[in-house]
């Protein structure tokens, strides 16, 4: 096999010819990304695509025509069926957007929590714990800024967070977000209220799934677990109360999301969360609500078998008040 560093310094030398072109965006861009997935498999870890990705930063396609560049890269469908320009195409506008913040946004905009499904399961090593740091800056820095700014990046964090959770048997990669959180806990105000803000509002499927995943592994994380205040627990049980019994989510995508092949797995993802929201200091009033929803659900006629099991398995399992 050859060397690494020799495949990856040819590889730049390589790529040094798209440096001053002048071609429009979707010209130059599929052509950059195709020879950069031509020597994926020398490629390591999120450092060497890092160093990838700053050299082809200051390509001219990237400077009057950035904005047009960035657009592309988010909008394009060409790497659909190649994982491998996925993971380049996520990459370059990962490391993009460290300096230029709305590429986020657009990211966001742009439905990345489908696209990034198609990444290579490698492709986690780019999302690292400074990156990830980064992104909650961002959050606490446009607190009083653009309000659907701040709720794309929140939104971004959800997509990257739920990429995370698909790698199997890494525990570590799966609660890299968590583990960043914990590093801040004092500078978590705002992602902490707004995604509360976004829990009780949503009604699509997907993002739901994804804020129960994101709050499931806050508070089952120790160093996170008190990370909400008591009035914040209080409305997410009420949010979890109410969207438990009216979740429907009999499909592919979601399961997907949770590696399940089961039906109502997000109707299970939000009882699973009840006992844990409750140690995490809920009031007493929440111990009512928790206690009755899992009542009703495990005598219900109407409820699955399998919700009517685990509703009463967490109601036999519920610590006095």
């Amino acid at each position: 096999m050859q060397d690494s560093v020799q495949v990856l310094e040819r590889l730049l030398q390589d790529l040094d010819a798209f440096r001053a072109a002048d071609a429009p965006p979707d010209s130059t861009l599929p052509s950059i990304a195709k020879r950069i997935a031509q020597d994926m498999e020398y490629i390591r870890d999120e450092d060497d695509m890092a160093v990838i990705a700053s050299h082809v930063a200051e390509f001219h396609v990237f400077g009057d025509t950035f904005d047009e560049a960035t657009t592309f890269l988010v909008e394009t469908d060409s790497a659909a069926d190649d994982p491998r320009l996925a993971y380049v195409y996520m990459s370059l506008l990962l490391h993009l957007g460290v300096d230029s913040p709305n590429v986020y946004r657009k990211m966001a905009q742009h439905d990345w929590t489908l696209r990034l499904r198609t990444v290579v399961m490698a492709a986690t090593d780019a999302i690292d714990e400074p990156l990830l740091d980064h992104l909650c800056n961002l959050v606490e820095m446009t607190r009083d800024m653009d309000v659907s700014f701040n709720h794309a990046i929140i939104s971004l964090l959800l997509c990257l967070n739920s990429q995370l959770l698909k790698k199997r048997g890494s525990t570590a990669t799966r609660q890299r977000l968590v583990k960043v959180l914990a590093g801040r806990l004092q500078h978590c105000k705002t992602l902490s209220e707004n995604i509360i803000y976004m829990f009780n509002r949503s009604d699509n499927p997907q993002v739901q799934l994804s804020i129960v995943l994101f709050l499931t592994g806050i508070l089952q994380y120790q160093p996170t677990q008190h990370l909400f205040y008591t009035n914040d627990l209080t409305v997410m049980v009420d949010v979890i109360v109410r969207d438990a019994l009216r979740v429907s989510d009999d499909n592919e995508e979601l399961a997907d999301m949770m590696n399940a092949s089961t039906p109502h797995q997000l109707q299970h993802a939000y009882l699973n969360l009840m006992p844990l929201v409750l140690a995490a200091g809920a009031g007493s009033r929440s111990h009512k609500q928790v206690q009755s929803t899992l009542r009703g659900l495990a005598e219900s006629n109407f409820a699955k078998p399998s919700t009517r099991r685990l509703a009463a398995r967490l109601l036999n399992e519920m610590k006095p008040e």
